[in-house]
């Protein structure tokens, strides 16, 4: 983990601004940019790009290493997350459909014998299903099962949600 400090008041230095504008979120570096006079609409924008400060000069040794310090950590914790996801959705790939059907069902809080009649299965093979999705998702409980496909679906940049699954036709 890095940090990038960025003085504007540094003759070519603005020149920087739109490159630190253009990052995306899978960038694992933070960015603190310093100014004397800085444009408002500069500063939104690269708030919005997730520059972590944009800090006035002159500015407090303090200041400007507690800002640094703070980036670096969001930073980290950005990363961390981003690695955690990846991993759920690998995970979350590895599932069968049915997999996939019965543990949303169980998220939607439907009981194993409902979504065994939906399916036209037995109830047996519902929590055999359901096992070997909290298996695989290496997950032990319901509420942990809940809190991976909010991960999801957060994630989803469709939005189709848990309600858009159709039931696996038997």
């Amino acid at each position: 983990m890095g940090c990038v400090l960025v003085d504007l008041d540094v003759p070519g230095n603005l020149d920087a601004l739109p490159v630190l504008l253009a990052r995306t979120s899978a960038d694992a570096v933070a960015v603190v940019v310093l100014a004397t006079r800085p444009d408002p609409a500069d500063v939104i924008a690269a708030m919005k790009k997730g520059v972590s400060d944009f800090l006035l000069l002159p500015v407090a040794q303090q200041v400007l290493c507690d800002a640094i310090d703070t980036a670096i950590a969001r930073t980290r914790r950005q990363s961390d997350r981003a690695s955690r996801l990846a991993s759920l959705k690998k995970r979350y790939a590895s599932l069968t459909y049915e997999e996939q059907w019965v543990a949303r069902s169980v998220c939607q809080g439907h009981r194993n014998r409902d979504i065994a009649e939906e399916l036209g299965i037995a109830e047996r093979t519902v929590k055999n299903h359901r096992a070997s999705a909290l298996k695989k998702l290496a997950v032990d409980s319901v509420p942990a099962l809940v809190h991976a496909f909010i991960l999801l679906d957060a994630d989803d940049p469709h939005g189709n949600g848990w309600a858009e699954t159709e039931a696996p036709v038997r």
